[in-house]
């Protein structure tokens, strides 16, 4: 079939008019993706500034930071050059937190299972939850009996370790916590309280920062006492840093070591 110039004519401009709608596609394609790429940079730019201004900021010992929505103490000053802060909990963890984070990460029940009370339960001591350091058939108190023969005094062996740990997890979003010397939290040592907090001659009553005790409890330490081979140092409600039985009842007050970015703007 032969075109006329008048068909022929029509096809032409409609090729032409094909060639031009892919043109403009063309183009609008490429300034979209051109934006994207200029929206992608600027939304970099401003992830990076937010970043530097967040890891840029220096915390001091003593200073108080909301995490998660509980508050805390910095025990460690963290520079410009550090992306987290080393904190210790403003309060020790309440019976309820004790309870529901007491199966270990081997499955098993950590809390209070051959103490002075083997209760498999936290005690009550004014809403906190107190628990035995460390216990087992060869490293209790039940009864009128003591039997010390097979105490753990490493921190990584605790009772105690099973359920900060499952706190932890169980508090905090994943990228949160940083894991140092590994843990992403613990308990804080006798060193950091006499060296680093100013508990001087083992009294934190001397030292300026006075939310290191509280007259209603006693809390656990992670360190050993080096002269018996069951007693662990604690912060008393006196603010002495003394030993005690790792098989009687005492709270947690745990340390995380959390990213800036995760520090909540009051």
């Amino acid at each position: 079939m032969k075109l006329n110039n008048k068909g022929f004519a029509i096809s032409t401009v409609m090729y032409i008019i094909l060639i031009m709608a892919l043109v403009l596609i063309v183009s609008i394609l490429g300034m979209l993706s051109s934006r994207k790429m200029t929206l992608d940079k600027v939304k970099d730019a401003t992830l990076t500034e937010v970043k530097s201004r967040v890891f840029a900021k220096i915390y001091n010992v003593g200073d108080k930071i909301k995490v998660a929505g509980e508050y805390y103490y910095v025990i460690s000053r963290s520079s410009r050059r550090q992306d987290y802060v080393t904190a210790l909990k403003e309060h020790p963890l309440t019976v309820d937190e004790v309870n529901n984070n007491k199966i270990g990460s081997d499955g098993e029940n950590h809390v209070n299972r051959y103490g002075s009370t083997a209760s498999g339960e936290a005690s009550n001591e004014n809403g906190y939850g107190g628990l035995t350091y460390y216990s087992s058939e060869n490293c209790n108190q039940k009864g009128s009996g003591e039997i010390y023969t097979d105490c753990k005094k490493d921190y990584n062996e605790s009772d105690i370790k099973y359920v900060v740990d499952a706190w932890a997890s169980s508090t905090f979003n994943s990228g949160e916590l940083i894991e140092i010397d590994g843990n992403k939290a613990r308990l804080i040592s006798q060193p950091e309280l006499v060296n680093d907090l100013g508990c001087t001659s083992n009294y934190c009553s001397n030292s300026q920062y006075n939310w290191l005790y509280n007259s209603n409890y006693w809390y656990w330490t992670m360190t050993p006492e080096p002269n018996y081979h069951h007693h662990m140092y604690t912060v008393d409600s006196s603010g002495n840093v003394r030993y005690c039985n790792m098989t009687t009842d005492e709270l947690i007050r745990p340390v995380i070591n959390v990213y800036k970015s995760a520090i909540e703007e009051e």
